[in-house]
C-alpha cells in the first residue's frame, strides 16, 4: 500500500517539476526576447562563479592575487 502512495507522490511531483521548467523556459524566452542583454550577463556571472571556485579550490600560492585580478577584470 505504501508503494501506490509513494508511486503517485512521485508522480505528482514529476509533473509540477515538469510544468515549472516549460514556465520557466516561457519566461527566459519572454526576457530574452525583450532584453536579450539580461541572458548575456546571466552567462557572464555563471562563468565567473566558476572561474570563482575553481580559483579558491587550486592550491594556489597566490590565490588571493589571482582573486583581486578577477575581481577588477569583472569591474
Amino acid at each position: 500500500m505504501v508503494k501506490g502512495y509513494q508511486s503517485n507522490i512521485i508522480k505528482v511531483y514529476e509533473n509540477i517539476r515538469k510544468f515549472e521548467e516549460k514556465s520557466l523556459n516561457k519566461r527566459r524566452e519572454e526576457i530574452q526576447n525583450k532584453f536579450p542583454q539580461i541572458i548575456d550577463i546571466e552567462r557572464e556571472i555563471g562563468k565567473l562563479c566558476v572561474r570563482l571556485s575553481i580559483t579558491i579550490l587550486n592550491n594556489s600560492e597566490n590565490k588571493e592575487n589571482e582573486l583581486k585580478k578577477l575581481k577588477r577584470k569583472n569591474y
